[in-house]
């Protein structure tokens, strides 16, 4: 498969038979209650049916979803097939990496799209939002018995997931290795960016 897969209205659609697969089945009922209880059906995308789902060992969390995951104006689904070029960047540094992408499940810290005023691009997560999307990030990891490392890509999602590892004592610690986001525009001007993400997910893939 190539990036941007999700071009494909007929793999979206094979992906979207699949979202009770055993392995995305509880993942996605949990993106149904998002939706359910903001009484916004498809802010949250689904999880991939071709990423790991819930036997997933590393966890890749960014910010929040871009237009091309929202079931309004892409594919629906958070994945690394999305048509952007973040999610194509995303594909070729796990193949890269040799990262398999059966070990990794993709989620945002604030989970829902959040539209600009014009519809046409994505604003930055308040606070607020972060505050708000935190149960549902607690819940994630609950459903991810064999997760072993966390990988923030970007600031915002490092900050959101310090927060909620320092919310409560009793939740457990766990690996992190903190990246740059792999939007092109950081990609394009930060010229260390990309051998970073990629250390990272050259780590995650000699995990045993």
């Amino acid at each position: 498969m190539n990036p941007k897969a999700h071009r494909d209205p007929d793999l979206v659609k094979r992906k979207l038979a699949r979202l009770q697969a055993p392995h995305v089945a509880g993942l996605n009922a949990m993106v149904r209650d998002i939706n359910r209880r903001r009484a916004d059906d498809g802010a949250a995308p689904w999880f991939d049916p071709a990423d790991g789902g819930t036997d997933a060992d590393v966890l890749l969390l960014l910010e929040c979803p871009g237009p091309r995951a929202s079931a309004h104006k892409g594919s629906g689904f958070v994945s690394a097939d999305n048509d952007d070029q973040t999610a194509a960047n995303i594909f070729t540094l796990l193949h890269d990496a040799q990262l398999d992408r059966k070990r990794i499940v993709i989620w945002n810290v604030v989970p829902w799209y959040l539209p600009s005023a014009d519809g046409k691009s994505t604003k930055n997560a308040k606070p607020a939002d972060v505050v708000e999307a935190e149960p549902w990030l607690d819940n994630l990891v609950t459903l991810l018995p064999g997760l072993r490392l966390v990988v923030p890509m970007g600031a915002p999602a490092l900050s959101g997931w310090m927060k909620y590892l320092t919310g409560s004592p009793q939740r457990a610690l766990l690996p992190t290795l903190a990246v740059p986001h792999p939007s092109p525009q950081r990609l394009n001007t930060d010229t260390g960016a990309r051998s970073r993400i990629l250390n990272a997910f050259t780590q995650a893939a000699t995990l045993g």
